[in-house]
């Protein structure tokens, strides 16, 4: 994550609401970029998404994907930003399509 404020406050967010099981530093290549966003093919967004460095994480909670989603909030950042201004999106979303949302369940 390039923004290191950011990074630290969501690293913040979910350690207040999840127990982290595993947390691993991995390098997003080319390839597992297209692996990973493979359902996005042809979208015009699709040559926009990234590569380089992630965290991924294995997270242990009551309800943790119900959890996760309402942490993330909707897609769509303006959506976001009127309907759930404490979660990641609305807080740290630059767009629709640079909106952390490259997050899996």
């Amino acid at each position: 994550m390039r923004n290191t404020i950011a990074f630290a406050a969501i690293k913040q967010f979910v350690k207040d609401k999840f127990t982290i099981l595993v947390s691993k530093k991995v390098c997003i290549t080319k390839r597992l970029s297209e692996l990973f966003y493979a359902e996005h093919k042809g979208e015009f967004f699709y040559n926009r998404l990234t590569t380089g460095p992630c965290y991924a994480y294995i997270l242990k909670s009551m309800d943790c994907i119900a959890k996760w989603l309402t942490l993330m909030g909707p897609i769509k950042v303006f959506k976001a930003v009127h309907a759930q201004p404490g979660c990641i999106r609305a807080l740290y979303g630059l767009s629709d399509t640079r909106n952390g949302g490259n997050i899996r369940k």
